[in-house]
């Protein structure tokens, strides 16, 4: 599925009812390349789009509100805080990342940022056609 919020930014779902019953969203392409390597992966259990917000305090004191992209679920019963970042904007969320790493590592969450570079979109068009066949 496909929408088109704005002619800046396609949004859409990926529908997998074979390997979970709830459709995950996505907001970019490096999103939905994610989510169709992680949907398949035998140690998923479950992805879930933009899972909750957290409240962090930056260095200067001010309280910030961050919402993370996905919450994967996996069979050892551990939890991933994903968050898809293109390599040009880490530096600029850097402060964020870090903080809400933290606050999660309190929680017993572990939390990654993933940028394009572990993101061939080649590899994810196939995994499409490896989903529509399953």
């Amino acid at each position: 599925v496909l929408v088109k919020r704005s002619p800046h930014q396609s949004v859409g779902a990926v529908h997998a009812p074979h390997l979970q019953p709830e459709p995950v969203e996505w907001e970019s392409p490096w999103e939905r390349a994610f989510v169709h390597r992680a949907l398949p992966c035998p140690a998923v259990v479950s992805v879930r789009h933009q899972p909750f917000t957290m409240t962090y305090i930056d260095q200067g004191g001010n309280e910030r509100l961050h919402t993370p992209d996905y919450l994967v679920k996996l069979r050892s019963g551990s939890c991933l805080v994903v968050e898809i970042k293109t390599t040009k904007y880490l530096a600029p969320h850097r402060e964020k990342f870090d903080c809400c790493a933290a606050l999660l590592r309190q929680r017993g969450l572990w939390y990654y940022v993933i940028t394009e570079k572990s993101l061939d979109k080649r590899i994810g068009a196939q995994l499409q056609v490896w989903r529509r066949y399953a």
